[in-house]
């Protein structure tokens, strides 16, 4: 049996209580599972700008991105390589997407699939790819898509495909 022990959270979520931190600490690799989070971006305090997105989350890794849509659902994904700057899509078979319904769903790589991980544009971020995105987030941060995808064999996460974002956290892990 694996010892967790309590993780500190530094800064405040709108999004994840310390019951949801712990349902996804077991899904994380092993080596992370009991390190602090640091709360790098939350769209709530820091704003729209893609800017201050990427000046604030593009050294951090691994980070766990986090989505509360208008009504009221939890999606996210751990990116084990943090988010950086590309039009193209970049990251590694660690990566997974996950939802909370009302417990947590997770959903890793498929292997053999396809490699579209994650790319993160100044037009848009993209989280699975193929024919469809697990999570596809817009360049003002307002508007998302979650549809069933090949990437990581993962349904849609939200009830309806398209929504509004009320809340994007980042998180760095370690």
């Amino acid at each position: 049996m694996s010892m967790i022990t309590k993780v500190q959270l530094q800064g405040v979520s709108g999004i994840l209580d310390d019951n949801k931190v712990n349902e996804l600490r077991p899904f994380l690799p092993y080596y992370y599972r009991n390190y602090n989070w640091n709360l790098l971006y939350q769209l709530s305090r820091d704003g729209t700008s893609y800017t201050t997105f990427y000046k604030l989350t593009e050294k951090a890794k691994p980070v766990v991105l986090l989505i509360r849509t208008d009504q009221k659902e939890i999606i996210g994904a751990y990116i084990s390589c943090g988010l950086q700057f590309s039009t193209r899509y970049y990251g590694n078979g660690e990566i997974f997407v996950f939802r909370f319904n009302p417990r947590i769903e997770v959903f890793k790589w498929s292997v053999g699939k396809n490699q579209y991980f994650v790319c993160s544009s100044k037009s848009d971020i993209s989280i699975g790819g193929g024919k469809s995105t697990a999570i596809w987030i817009d360049g003002n941060f307002l508007n998302a898509v979650s549809e069933a995808c090949p990437t990581f064999d993962s349904p849609q996460l939200t009830k309806k495909s398209t929504f509004k974002v009320l809340d994007i956290e980042v998180w760095k892990i370690g």
